[in-house]
């Protein structure tokens, strides 16, 4: 104050505890002496060194005066100016400031995008479990399906194709024992 009226020329007003009025400039301007700002909290808590005590003091003396959606701009500019102490006051709320909180939020959209974000997250990454699983069941269910088709197609063309030949060699004057033990040969097995 003492550089604004002596080095400045211009004259400063108190006009209350801690606010004064700066009077002969080409604007007018108002200051604030935060720390001489005890009789008004809000104004107070307009600086950056506020500790978490300080902020939820501020929250519930301003929350009992005031709707929370009346004060957005006060509390943008507290919140920034202090964050690393809001967050820590946030964790001290009692359960009725931190359910204003929420449903302020709440109402206000601030989760919208949030939740929309883990929706849509959610919902790719079920679907993108649910093809691979899809298709892994499948072509394992297919696979094993495929396999015992195709066997007992196999074996019963192989009895045919056997029963067929046996029938062949039996008509061109083989015997019937000699017939099968030529059979179990080419199959792989000893006819005894």
């Amino acid at each position: 104050m003492a550089f604004l009226e002596n080095e400045r020329g211009l004259k400063v007003r108190k006009k209350s505890d801690g606010i004064y009025c700066v009077e002969g400039d080409i604007i007018p301007m108002q200051f604030l002496e935060s720390k001489m700002l005890d009789d008004n909290p809000f104004l107070r808590t307009l600086r950056s060194n506020l500790s978490a005590e300080d902020l939820e003091k501020t929250l519930q003396t301003y929350e009992k005066r005031k709707p929370l959606d009346n004060k957005s701009p006060f509390w943008d500019r507290v919140i920034k100016a202090n964050q690393n102490a809001f967050r820590e006051a946030m964790s001290m709320f009692s359960d009725g400031v931190r359910e204003i909180f929420l449903q302020g939020a709440e109402e206000h959209g601030w989760f919208a995008d949030r939740d929309e974000k883990l929706i849509n997250e959610g919902l790719s990454q079920g679907l993108s479990q649910g093809l691979s699983q899809g298709l892994s069941q499948g072509l394992s269910q297919g696979l094993s399906q495929g396999l015992s088709e195709g066997m007992s197609q196999g074996l019963s063309k192989g009895r045919f194709q056997g029963a067929n030949e046996l029938l062949e060699m039996i008509k061109s004057g083989i015997d019937p024992d000699e017939a099968m033990r030529q059979i179990a040969c080419v199959c792989g097995e000893s006819q005894e």
